[in-house]
């Protein structure tokens, strides 16, 4: 308790000289996994575990309701962790969308794309009406 006492008053004395004002400490939160009012909401993944290998292609499909109904172009974005699926169609119901999980992750840079590695990715839905809650596909090698 001493510690995280002048922990506090050390910050508080570093703000002081440096002329900021500190109104309250409170901790910071992650954003919210749920989704908004109006958004898609995904209900499953098929499948939820995929093998991805150089020559695959690996198929996701994604159910739920709210996705944008189109074919050309599409009109959903799908995150899948750091990867962004832009044009994306759904079904015209707007109750499906595919896409293919992606072999490799771009930079964002000039540097080459790097594989896609094994593990748990969140797999997210954006349109216009806001983004879908979260879920997990697993990638296995």
């Amino acid at each position: 308790m001493r510690a995280h006492r002048a922990a506090v008053l050390g910050a508080l004395s570093l703000a002081a000289a440096w002329g900021s004002a500190v109104t309250a400490c409170r901790p910071v939160h992650a954003p919210s996994l749920t989704p908004t009012v109006g958004a898609p909401v995904i209900e499953s993944l098929s499948p939820d575990t995929v093998v991805v290998r150089p020559g695959n292609v690996v198929e996701v499909v994604v159910r739920g309701r709210g996705f944008a109904p189109g074919r050309e172009p599409g009109r959903n974005t799908v995150r899948v962790g750091p990867v962004v699926l832009a044009k994306v169609p759904a079904s015209d119901d707007g109750t499906e969308l595919r896409f293919v999980v992606p072999m490799t992750v771009p930079s964002g840079g000039e540097a080459p794309s790097t594989p896609l590695m094994p593990g748990t990715y969140g797999v997210r839905v954006v349109t216009a009406a806001g983004a879908s809650n979260t879920k997990m596909l697993t990638v296995r090698p």
